[in-house]
């Protein structure tokens, strides 16, 4: 990044450079994963179903669902590798 690069309104331009480490499949934490779980089933209720999204990179990617009153609950958990 360079110092003086700024948006209009003064604050800082942060920039991500690229990296070519190739692929690297992410595996969220099963600790965390189990955290996550067990709140939201605490407070929504049970989890229906779980699409796991396993060609992501460098993130751990799922999607949860709930049939609730007639109506579908959807949530996203991303877990950074």
């Amino acid at each position: 990044m360079s110092e003086e690069e700024r948006s209009e309104s003064g604050n800082p331009i942060f920039r991500d450079e690229a990296k070519d480490d190739g692929f690297i499949s992410a595996h969220g934490n099963e600790v965390n994963i189990e955290a996550i779980r067990d709140h939201i089933e605490e407070h929504i209720g049970p989890i229906e179903s779980v699409f796991h999204e396993i060609i992501s990179h460098l993130v751990h990617i799922k999607q949860l669902s709930w049939h609730l009153m007639k109506l579908w609950l959807l949530a996203i958990a991303v877990l950074v590798a």
